[in-house]
């Protein structure tokens, strides 16, 4: 089993696997970010579970709509221009939502999701 793995390992080059922990890593705490969000949500805007699992459910939508124009705008304007673009709308669109104060302020989610595809597609692709 050890060999197998060993011979897996060599069969890429380091720079492959670099990528792999990195998506690994950035999964884990998209995934761990969740929980913690929705009960954010709920705290600070006295709402049900519902209307925070709404506003998670928004991000996931609009995170495939995001991975479809990341793709396409990739295409286009090439991989380094839409990862920097995608970075700084997703870091702006992060902030804005991290200093809302009323519960209307969530609906930037569908953005910030947007904008964060956005720039995952370039960098994950082949």
């Amino acid at each position: 089993m050890l060999t197998r793995l060993q011979k897996l390992y060599h069969q890429f080059p380091s720079r492959f696997w670099v990528i792999v922990l990195a998506l690994f890593i950035d999964s884990i705490g998209g995934t761990l970010l969740f929980p913690f969000f929705s009960l954010y949500i709920t705290e600070k805007f006295n709402v049900g579970m519902t209307q925070a699992g709404m506003v998670l459910a928004t991000f996931s939508i609009f995170g495939v709509i995001g991975n479809m124009i990341g793709g396409a705008l990739t295409d286009r304007f090439g991989r380094k221009k839409l990862i920097l673009f995608g970075l700084i709308s997703a870091h702006s669109a992060r902030s804005r939502l991290a200093w809302s104060i009323r519960w209307l302020c969530f609906f930037r989610s569908p953005l910030l999701s947007v904008c964060f595809q956005m720039w995952q597609v370039p960098h994950t692709k082949p």
